[in-house]
């Protein structure tokens, strides 16, 4: 995780140093949702119908997730990340402790991008070009970009605690010691709301029924946090994000060793 941070331009140390804090709280979250899942906060019971004559294995949300503070986590992995892409464009723009304008912009369009080309007013044009072929709207799915993740991600959480949904995953597999008809309603891939009933088998009620059912659980970013139009797993997108900071800074660490002219007033 620190292997860039010494063996990179001394420019960009803070540059990295914020990534490296973007990490740490990737790996943390990481850490945290684990433990959460190892602790079993959900559990599967029998209930038995009198009225159908079915024995009914519903699933049950014993803890909820933390969601306020895994929400802070990201909202701090990602201002981290973010600000490591500020701090490049600050130093290229000479590092005036006075500028409070220049910052790396995040654009879906090229429109966009060119409203908002007065924040590189003081970088060096070539510099400037570099970064506008790294701008989502340069690629076929933009908001399908790492970069687009960290921009909306970034945008929400100045205005409300980013918030994560839990999802379960149904991969039933049952057995029975008896020839009962048996019914899996949840069947498939999809959110498992609490006392959903995940196994239906008729027949008398039998406590010691040997049935197993295996259930795996993941994180997401509701829809519309990203995008409205689908949902998406929170690790696999954060990771996403810190990626591709760290090819960004790559890229400007190999290109301001050609050009150190690039750096102005340096």
């Amino acid at each position: 995780m620190d292997s860039n941070i010494g063996t990179t331009l001394p420019l960009l140390d803070q540059s990295w140093l914020k990534l490296r804090r973007a990490k740490e709280h990737f790996y943390s979250l990481n850490a945290a949702i684990n433990v959460f899942w190892d602790s079993k906060p959900n559990a599967v019971v029998h209930e038995y119908d009198t009225e159908k004559s079915k024995n009914l294995f519903r699933f049950k949300v014993l803890r909820d997730v933390p969601y306020e503070s895994w929400g802070m986590v990201i909202g701090d992995l990602v201002h981290n990340a973010r600000s490591a892409l500020d701090y490049l464009a600050w130093r290229l723009a000479g590092s005036d402790i006075e500028d409070i304008r220049t910052q790396f912009p995040i654009c879906l369009t090229a429109k966009k991008f060119d409203d908002v080309r007065w924040r590189l007013k003081l970088i060096h044009p070539d510099a400037f070009a570099e970064i506008s072929k790294l701008q989502p709207y340069t690629r076929p799915n933009p908001k399908e970009h790492a970069l687009w993740f960290l921009q909306e991600l970034d945008a929400r959480d100045k205005h409300k605690l980013i918030t994560v949904t839990k999802h379960i995953t149904n991969a039933a597999r049952y057995s029975a010691s008896l020839p009962y008809a048996t019914t899996i309603p949840m069947s498939g891939i999809g959110k498992i709301e609490a006392d959903a009933p995940l196994i239906e088998i008729t027949g008398p009620c039998d406590p010691d029924m040997d049935v197993t059912i295996h259930l795996a659980s993941t994180v997401l970013f509701e829809q519309g946090i990203i995008s409205e139009a689908d949902d998406y797993e929170a690790l696999p997108c954060l990771g996403q994000v810190c990626d591709v900071v760290e090819g960004v800074l790559l890229v400007f660490d190999r290109l301001l060793r050609a050009h150190p002219d690039w750096i102005r007033n340096a």
